[in-house]
C-alpha cells in the first residue's frame, strides 16, 4: 500500500482545493461546463471529463470563462460570480411554510421542502441521522439546521451551524460553528462537496 507520503505536492494542495462540481457535455459537441458558480478570488478542481485527472481553476472575474486541460485540450465552461453577504436581518418570506432546498447529485436534480420546526441537514450517519441526509463523505453529521418559525406576517428560515469538520460555507463565506442568521431567497449553502439552494414559496 502507498504510503501518503509519496503523493506529489500539487496533489496534497489539490487534495485540500474543494471540487466545484460535476462536468457535463454540453449541446456543442466537445465542450463541456460545470453548472455550478465559482466564487470569485476562490480557487476549485474540477475533473477532466477526459482523462478523470483535477484541474485546478480559479474564478478572476464575476464572467463566464473557459478552462482548457492542457494535456486533453478539453474546453469547460465555468461562470464565476461574486460571493453575497449571509443574511444579517430578518427576512418574511409570505405565507406558504414549503420553501426548499435544491441540489445536482448523480442522477440529476433533487429538492427538499423544509417544515415548520427544526431541519437538520448533514452527511447520511445512521448513528446520528439528518432530516436531509446527502451522501457526501466530506459534510459533518448534522451540520446545520434550519429553523422554519410561522410569524403573524408568513414564515422565516433562520440557519445555525450545528457542526463543521470540514468548512461550511455561505455565499462563498466560511462560517464558523454557532453562526446563524436568516435565509433570503437564492442563498447557496456548500457543505463538503454539496452545493445546496435556498429557495422560498412564491406567495
Amino acid at each position: 500500500m502507498e504510503s501518503k507520503m509519496n503523493i506529489p505536492i500539487e496533489e496534497k494542495k489539490l487534495a485540500s482545493i474543494p471540487e466545484l462540481g460535476k462536468v457535463i457535455q454540453t449541446s456543442k459537441k466537445g465542450v463541456y461546463a460545470v453548472k455550478e458558480q465559482a466564487i470569485v478570488e476562490k480557487e476549485y478542481v474540477v475533473t477532466c471529463p477526459i482523462c478523470g485527472k483535477p484541474v485546478l481553476v480559479k474564478a478572476v472575474e464575476p464572467i463566464t470563462f473557459r478552462v482548457m486541460h492542457k494535456t486533453c485540450n478539453v474546453p469547460i465552461i465555468i461562470k464565476g460570480v461574486n460571493p453575497k453577504k449571509p443574511t444579517e436581518k430578518l427576512v418574511v418570506m409570505g405565507s406558504k411554510s414549503n420553501a426548499k432546498l435544491t441540489w445536482w447529485s448523480l442522477t440529476g436534480r433533487k429538492q427538499f421542502i423544509l417544515r415548520v420546526g427544526k431541519n437538520y441537514v448533514g452527511r447520511k450517519d445512521d448513528d446520528n441521522p439528518s432530516d436531509l441526509s446527502l451522501k457526501d463523505e466530506y459534510a459533518s453529521a448534522k451540520s446545520i439546521y434550519i429553523d422554519v418559525d410561522k410569524t403573524s406576517r408568513g414564515y422565516t428560515f433562520h440557519l445555525t451551524v450545528e457542526h463543521a469538520t470540514n468548512p461550511v460555507l455561505i455565499n462563498g463565506k466560511e462560517q464558523p460553528v454557532g453562526s446563524s442568521f436568516y435565509l433570503n431567497d437564492g442563498d447557496i449553502i456548500k457543505l463538503g462537496n454539496t452545493t445546496l439552494t435556498f429557495k422560498p414559496a412564491k406567495k
